[in-house]
């Protein structure tokens, strides 16, 4: 009889993103963050430490990074060291995506798919996100790290129930 061990492949996103988290710290520590440029309260570009005069560009509303990292490994240094400087300027991230998606909202960026129960959000970035409205789960990057994202509140605003807030 031939028996065949399954081996599990262990998921290392959490702890890349752990790691990417102590990074920006660390940075944070070593006084990175004033080479950190605001473009506004929640958009910045960060210097890539290796290559001189290189930025990315981070917006910590809808969690984006141009980083190669952010699109292959989850939500990269940049970004977390990005929030941490938020915190350290008191601005409150939920507040800001709140904001952002009222914007959304009233400029009509969104279409309500009753016949699949979704709603498909147009973000400022070109990005189109959809909402399933029975779990509330978004196909957006900040979505799948947890966060409650623009397009969640957004998605609440078109289809409000008592019991989704």
């Amino acid at each position: 009889m031939n028996s065949k061990k399954i081996v599990r492949l262990k998921n290392m996103g959490g702890q890349r993103e752990d790691k990417s988290k102590l990074t920006a710290e660390n940075m944070l520590k070593a006084g990175l963050d004033q080479t950190v440029q605001w473009t506004s309260s929640t958009e910045c570009t960060v210097p890539i430490q290796t290559a001189f005069g290189t930025i990315y560009n981070v917006d910590i509303v809808n969690v984006v990074c141009n980083c190669p990292a952010a699109t292959t490994r989850g939500m990269c240094k940049h970004v977390h060291l990005a929030e941490l400087i938020a915190s350290k300027r008191n601005i409150d991230l939920t507040v800001e995506r709140r904001s952002e998606a009222m914007d959304v909202f009233n400029a009509e960026q969104y279409f309500y798919d009753r016949d699949n129960n979704q709603v498909e959000v147009l973000s400022r970035l070109g990005n189109v996100s959809v909402v399933n409205l029975t779990s509330f789960k978004c196909t957006c990057f900040a979505n799948s790290h947890g966060i409650h994202c623009v397009c969640v509140m957004v998605a609440k605003m078109v289809v409000p129930s008592p019991d989704l807030n």
